[in-house]
């Protein structure tokens, strides 16, 4: 019994992070769609929640004041969550009739200044995104494309993540969001791309009912809510947006625990997206989601049950060893710090899993603010 447990698990951890791509890759060659090409223009409203961002909201909005769209068809509404410092003040200085600034005097979260600033949304398309985000020049021509299909709900874009020192491809998250990105690609040719990122994506305005303001990570309930309803949510890697990673690993677990915390909450909120009836979307949700959400605990599982079936034969003996040095050298490279850079992929993993673990007991807690600080990008 204690073998079959290990076994299974043993299996669920390779399967989501090694077993399901190829066999994700496979039925998207089969059933997957190609994004269209651009034609159809709709009226859109970018909408964004801002907090303390006087640092980058001037460039945030320069950059969007200068995309390849038609300006008569495009609003541009910013609202500044409380801020502190001059981020609304700045984003109001531009005298350009596309852009509104809302100005929150209490700090409520970005759920509610989203609420709220959709609804004075003017914009069929709602395009949803951050402060410290930057398009490229036509980005929102391809977000918008995939919209000349009615079934389609959501469309997210493609997060390129940037080295903030070195202005490169993130040192310890690059590599793993390029497998992010690619799960997401393959997803929405099938289109049942499993939420989005925050940074650049778009949904159809009738189909934004308000979300509740005790949510913690929007960008991936909304579209999902959306796939609930059965409507597609697809991925159009041509909608290009930039981002710098976290200043460490340290910041990046700060932002990951969050997101873990709202990965849990949002298992209450989906409950309907666990029905095997959903075909596609389950198997994606499941297989995606839900499984690695519950690898820290699998971990953890997997280890106490090898220790436990350490004398029933020569392959627990080993995989006990290979445990142990593998856990051995993330707790190496914690203490000696960046200088060993060979066990980055090691820490990360850990680290990750950790951040996920945190959240976990956040979310139960009830620890987990709605509000958020920024981390250091």
């Amino acid at each position: 019994m204690l073998e079959s447990v290990f076994w299974i698990l043993f299996f669920l951890i390779f399967y989501t992070y090694l077993g399901y791509l190829p066999i994700l890759y496979a039925a998207a060659l089969l059933w997957g769609a190609k994004p269209p090409s651009p034609g159809k223009v709709f009226k859109i409203s970018v909408v964004i929640s801002a907090y303390n961002e006087e640092k980058v909201i001037a460039s945030r909005v320069e950059n969007l004041l200068g995309m390849d769209y038609p300006a008569g068809l495009c609003e541009i509404i910013i609202g500044s969550d409380g801020s502190s410092d001059a981020t609304a003040e700045i984003a109001a200085g531009f005298r350009d009739p596309r852009v509104r600034v809302i100005k929150f005097e209490e700090r409520r979260g970005k759920i509610s200044v989203l609420n709220d600033l959709v609804k004075l949304a003017s914009g069929d398309i709602l395009v949803f995104s951050d402060a410290n985000t930057l398009f490229e020049k036509d980005a929102l021509k391809f977000l918008v494309s995939d919209f000349v299909d009615e079934k389609t709900g959501c469309v997210c874009g493609r997060l390129v993540l940037k080295d903030h020192e070195k202005g490169v491809g993130g040192e310890y998250e690059g590599v793993y969001w390029a497998y992010e990105s690619l799960l997401k690609k393959l997803e929405g040719r099938l289109g049942v791309t499993l939420g989005a990122n925050g940074a650049i994506y778009a949904v159809r305005r009738h189909l934004y009912g308000g979300l509740p303001g005790g949510l913690i990570v929007e960008d991936f309930v909304l579209p999902m809510t959306i796939l609930e309803k059965g409507f597609k949510v697809t991925y159009d890697e041509r909608a290009l947006a930039y981002e710098e990673t976290s200043a460490s690993i340290k910041d990046e677990s700060t932002r990951k625990t969050r997101i873990g915390a709202g990965n849990f909450q949002s298992l209450f909120f989906l409950l309907g997206m666990l029905s095997p009836l959903r075909g596609l979307a389950f198997w994606a949700y499941f297989s995606h989601k839900v499984i690695r959400w519950l690898v820290p605990f699998m971990l953890m599982a997997v280890l106490i049950l090898n220790f436990v079936l350490y004398n029933s034969g020569p392959i627990y003996k080993a995989l006990f060893a290979l445990q142990c040095v593998f856990y051995s050298l993330a707790l190496i490279r914690m203490a000696v710090g960046n200088s060993l850079k060979l066990f980055n992929p090691v820490y990360y993993f850990c680290a990750m899993n950790f951040s996920l673990l945190a959240g976990f007991v956040r979310f139960i807690s009830g620890g987990q603010k709605v509000t958020w600080q920024r981390v250091e990008r």
